[in-house]
């Protein structure tokens, strides 16, 4: 529940009995180095560990006690090293692998058995790290964060290290909310180089003013120097204040942001760039209505990603997927966007559009296809909210017109996504959006 939903006696209640359990916990486990000898077995800790290291960091924020503090820096290494070590082997069959989470290889935890992959990781983790790091720093962290980054993306051991986080993952590898958030957190800010990784600690606390500050911890966990270039999307239009290791750094734009910044990180390190808002543009003229008919085939998306792993092409432009001419039954045309399972593309409108109007189709090529046949659904969101859902379109579906209120709406999303079906075959899963013309 976020605090500033909660009113002040009702939080008050909330403190008395958060102080209560970690004044029993901090009894328990004080002085700290008696969690040195925790139970082997240790994965029921671990699936709750995120909240009780947020309850240490949150009281030593109230009271200042420092074994708050160290108690929740224990749980977290706790949480990272109880589940490093599998019982697989490098491929010289002799060395045992070892500091990496036990869910990037079967062998440690039962990998396949809940629908709720990953949380043994990700949930403590990303409920915990967004908070812990406003207080830590340095090799052994830069480590941990460097690890779980790379570990994230692995689905198998057989494809582990086949898959690159440094582009934004919009579709995440497992349908679940900590695998998301996680890879939202390592994924938002682009660097230029592998080596070097970015944590955004807003995604992890969930902030609501990610468009305006951002906490970010820069990591090296290699044993030289590193140099990068690292973007930060999405901030509002306007100046910014940079802060380096807490001290006042320089000053800067949203486009310069966006565009990257240089960054030489030194080995073994981490780097807590702040980055604050000193002054929003009025965007109040950006939001004037567009003075004639526009194709939305002819904006570029500020975003655009086709399943995972980044594969090539992500959509087609005046073409159908393939590439080919768009042609429907008896006619053909000029304009529109030729798609494929599953992809999802975002638009920005800035409030200047008061409709989109366009027809779904399945072009005559994509018409002949078997072992599968085609089958997508589409759908749009404005602002986050959903606005149209298609169902199932197949050979048997005739084109579809569509026409999608957008007064005041800056985003469009567009996804087109397969039906589950053909035990996951995508490969013939296309459509097109004819002629989309964005209606002033």
């Amino acid at each position: 529940m976020r605090r500033d939903f909660i009113s002040r006696n009702t939080r008050k209640k909330y403190i008395e009995i958060a102080d209560k359990l970690t004044d029993w916990l901090a009894s328990y486990w004080e002085p700290e180095n008696k969690m040195n000898y925790l139970h082997p077995n240790i994965n029921t800790l671990h699936c709750f560990s995120g909240w009780l290291i947020k309850a240490m960091i949150q009281r030593y924020e109230r009271s200042k006690e420092t074994r708050f503090l160290d108690i929740a820096k224990d749980l977290t290494w706790g949480l990272a090293m109880t589940l490093c070590i599998t019982d697989h082997l490098y491929e010289d069959g002799e060395t045992p692998l070892f500091a990496i989470t036990c869910v990037g290889a079967r062998g440690c935890v039962d990998y396949d058995c809940s629908p709720n992959l990953c949380h043994e990781k990700d949930l403590a983790f990303i409920e915990s790290m967004g908070e812990l790091m406003k207080h830590v720093s340095g090799s052994a962290y830069s480590k941990y964060l460097s690890m779980q980054a790379l570990v994230l993306p692995k689905d198998s051991w057989s494809s582990a290290w086949t898959q690159d986080q440094r582009d934004l993952n919009l579709r995440t590898n497992y349908d679940n909310w900590a695998r998301g958030l996680t890879n939202l957190a390592f994924g938002i800010n682009p660097s230029s180089n592998p080596y070097v990784q970015i944590f955004d600690q807003t995604v992890a606390n969930k902030s609501l003013n990610i468009s305006r500050e951002r906490e970010i911890t820069v990591i090296n966990a290699t044993s030289s120097k590193q140099d990068a270039q690292i973007s930060i999307p999405y901030l509002k239009n306007g100046t910014y204040q940079l802060y380096y290791n807490g001290k006042p750094w320089k000053k800067s734009t949203a486009h310069v942001l966006q565009a990257g910044i240089t960054f030489s990180v030194p080995p073994n390190t981490t780097i807590k760039l702040a980055v604050k808002a000193k002054k929003i543009l009025d965007e109040n003229n950006l939001s004037e209505k567009a003075s004639k008919p526009i194709l939305l085939s002819d904006l570029t998306p500020f975003e655009a990603q086709r399943g995972v792993g980044n594969p090539q092409p992500v959509f087609q432009t005046n073409r159908t997927f393939q590439g080919n001419p768009l042609q429907v039954g008896n006619h053909s045309y000029q304009y529109g966007l030729g798609l494929a399972a599953n992809t999802v593309l975002f638009y920005r409108l800035n409030k200047k559009y008061s409709s989109l109007k366009a027809t779904l189709a399945l072009d005559n090529e994509t018409l002949k296809l078997v072992n599968p046949h085609p089958s997508v659904n589409v759908t749009l969101f404005a602002d986050g909210k959903l606005c149209f859902e298609s169902g199932k379109i197949d050979q048997n579906s005739a084109p579809l017109e569509i026409e999608i209120p957008l007064n005041g709406i800056e985003v469009l999303t567009l996804r087109v996504s397969s039906n589950f079906d053909d035990e996951g075959d995508l490969k013939h899963d296309r459509i097109n959006l004819i002629n989309p013309y964005l209606i002033p």
